[in-house]
């Protein structure tokens, strides 16, 4: 929805841009209330859930909340205690009744780069260096990198 509007305001491409914005603001209420662990400060993967998923770092980095936000920062901060794996991302922690996948998936490359990319939109302009610079080593002799 949040793009339908972008859409419409950014381009004049037609659409019912006011019904797209009411839409688009219940979900953000409703993603706010139900996926928002209070206790741990944090996003959680799904509603009532508990589990972390580094896909959550999008949501400073594609405008769902500004970077500074509390909530935001506490996600990023449980990411980098809980999915962090020898310095590189893990998408999640597989469990196989939520997702099906056995135990001990890689580390995911994309979501390293997310984080790289939150880490200097919070200030924290070294440590995303750091990473970045770390992510970038990975690439091979004609500059393509591995997902995992």
């Amino acid at each position: 929805m949040d793009r339908r509007v972008k859409a419409v305001e950014n381009f004049g491409l037609d659409g019912p841009v006011e019904r797209w914005r009411t839409v688009r603001a219940k979900i953000h209420d409703e993603v706010c209330r139900h996926s928002f662990d209070r206790e741990r400060n944090t996003f959680v993967q799904y509603y009532g859930g508990t589990e972390l998923d580094a896909s959550l770092l999008m949501l400073a980095l594609v405008g769902f909340l500004p970077p500074d936000d509390s909530r935001v920062k506490g996600t990023v901060e449980a990411i980098e205690r809980d999915l962090v794996a020898d310095g590189f991302v893990l998408r999640y922690r597989t469990k196989p009744k939520v997702d099906g996948l056995p135990p001990g998936e890689a580390a995911f490359l994309p979501c390293s780069f997310w984080l790289a990319d939150k880490l200097a939109l919070l200030g924290r302009r070294e440590d995303a260096r750091l990473l970045f610079e770390r992510l970038i080593s990975l690439q091979n002799d004609v500059g393509l990198m591995a997902e995992e």
